[in-house]
């Protein structure tokens, strides 16, 4: 009880300190939010709704398994042997945090699982989509699609790896239960549908979290303030001010995207419901991927030098990867991961469980 009242304060004073930031810069706000909007019309909606109908499409198609099978030992390594779930996960990363948001759901209801089970599952389902990090953050900011290409293998791989770690704390449970298939010809107009519904409530998340940024700058030109506000609370903006504070750094691009910031949160949250993501496992995560990313992306670095020669700013140097500890680092984790993998061949090879 106490706590729902502490709730309701929280809520009112946070709508007047809004009303009263409103009242005070009108014409800030009223600019921000056609900002906002633009970036929806421009960059949002383009780059998610076509991505969103036909994961969604084929998520619900019986064939969708097929896109599962080359990445079953992985999934039976983490205890997922169900060909449909791991579909869903390969759909969520090539959608990004969007498509995951739906599939997430979709997992919620057709399954049988707990919250921390989705939690896991989440690590994989709700990063940031391919066509985001190499086309805008590598093509758009960092004028090299191949920075893209390693920034965005940077992040996924460190996701797999960091869900397969936490697999170890709590084994995944998933139990199908329910088979609610669609007739095939309302699947289409089902997945415009729920997309379309999807991606009105992600255009008003980030128009919202876009200008709070925008009004938040307004207050204090102080770049690493800026920078600590964006990057927990909207991407896109995080990646504006380190381009043109940091000269596109690359690991504070990296943090960028791989934190889980306040817009792609409600972005999941308002697509599922309360039991989607498990905020322990988020940022327990997070604790793990981050130096797991860093240590990826330097590897990859030293490993394609040549990919440093054209980039923008030319403000990294890449040593001759041989002199550098990372790789040793690498090939130590390699070596366990494929003991592990020898110790489960049983279960990662077959469907019967040890």
């Amino acid at each position: 009880m106490r706590y729902e009242q502490t709730k309701k304060y929280i809520q009112v004073i946070f709508i007047i300190l809004v009303m009263y930031i409103y009242f005070k810069n009108s014409q800030l706000i009223v600019s921000s939010v056609k900002d906002g909007l633009l970036l929806c019309y421009n960059v949002v909606i383009p780059s998610l709704f076509v991505f969103m109908v036909i994961c969604s499409i084929i998520s619900n198609l019986s064939c969708c398994e097929l896109l599962a099978l080359p990445f079953m030992p992985y999934f039976r390594l983490i205890h997922i042997n169900d060909k449909r779930v791991a579909a869903y996960c390969i759909l969520s990363v090539m959608g990004g945090f969007a498509t995951g948001g739906i599939m997430l759901d979709k997992l919620e209801k057709e399954f049988d699982c707990d919250k921390n089970t989705l939690g896991i599952l989440s690590i994989i389902m709700t990063g940031n989509s391919p066509s985001f990090v190499i086309l805008a953050v590598g093509l758009h900011y960092l004028r090299n699609i191949y920075m893209g290409i390693i920034l965005y293998f940077s992040i996924i791989s460190s996701a797999f790896i960091t869900a397969f770690i936490l697999s170890f704390i709590h084994k995944p449970y998933i139990k199908y239960t329910s088979k609610n298939q669609l007739v095939s010809t309302n699947i289409i107009l089902f997945s415009i549908k729920k997309s379309t519904t999807s991606i009105i409530d992600i255009c008003g998340v980030v128009t919202l979290t876009f200008c709070m940024c925008k009004v938040f700058s307004f207050y204090t030109d102080n770049s690493l303030i800026l920078l600590g506000f964006s990057i927990f609370t909207e991407v896109t903006s995080a990646c504006e001010i380190i381009s043109e504070y940091f000269g596109n750094n690359l690991y504070l691009l990296l943090l960028t995207l791989v934190l889980f910031t306040v817009s792609a949160y409600l972005q999941v949250k308002s697509i599922g419901n309360n039991n989607t993501l498990s905020f322990k496992i988020l940022f327990l995560s997070k604790i793990i991927q981050i130096p797991l990313s860093l240590i990826t992306l330097r590897t990859l670095l030293n490993l394609f030098p040549q990919t440093i020669k054209v980039y923008a700013s030319g403000n990294i140097t890449v040593n001759p990867y041989w002199n550098k500890p990372q790789i040793s680092f690498c090939l130590v984790v390699i070596m366990l991961c494929f003991s592990l993998l020898l110790d489960k061949k049983t279960e990662v090879f077959t469907n019967k469980q040890k």
